[in-house]
């Protein structure tokens, strides 16, 4: 008779193995929430074990899960105030995370308070920062905006406080 079962699950064709639950007893049923992050390659191994400590698992077949996650991001720099120089390069950071991965970065940069936007880079790998070259202007509203985007297609977007733009003397 089967004393206990260990409940166990892979997103990797069951190279690793992560807990679900051990030690349950066979009622033939178990709730678990799902843990949020989308595979293609997900299994489920429960193993049963007998009194005397002999054990057999048995195997799901592979399924996939749904990542209904979007990322975060925030802006690190600029920050509230800064003034930056035109023609003048600078590195504009960010935090962006996900829970399973962010694949791209879209850094933009509006002179008119976020009425319109034009491109610092796109496509970034999330590295924490890009290099900028201010722009010859002047202006009192600099924003600069970050896009965190997923696999799953969301995407999430943070904008710096207010900075400002001189020229050179």
């Amino acid at each position: 008779a089967v004393a206990r079962v260990d409940i166990h699950y892979s997103t990797d064709h069951g190279s690793n193995w992560l807990v679900v639950a051990t030690n349950e007893p066979n009622d033939r049923t178990f709730d678990w929430a799902v843990p949020d992050g989308g595979t293609n390659v997900c299994l489920v191994r429960v193993t049963a074990w007998d009194a005397a400590g002999n054990s057999w698992s048995g195997f799901s077949g592979g399924f996939t899960t749904t990542d209904l996650s979007p990322p975060t991001v925030s802006v690190l720099w600029p920050g509230s105030g800064v003034t930056l120089v035109a023609g003048s390069t600078v590195d504009v950071t960010w935090r962006a995370t996900d829970n399973v991965a962010v694949t791209r970065i879209d850094v933009e940069y509006s002179p008119n308070g976020g009425a319109g936007w034009g491109r610092i880079a796109e496509g970034l790998p999330n590295s924490g920062a890009c290099r900028w070259v201010v722009p010859n202007m002047e202006c009192e509203i600099l924003l600069v905006r970050v896009t965190a985007s997923d696999g799953a297609g969301y995407s999430a977007s943070a904008t710096s406080p207010a900075a400002r733009i001189v020229r050179a003397n």
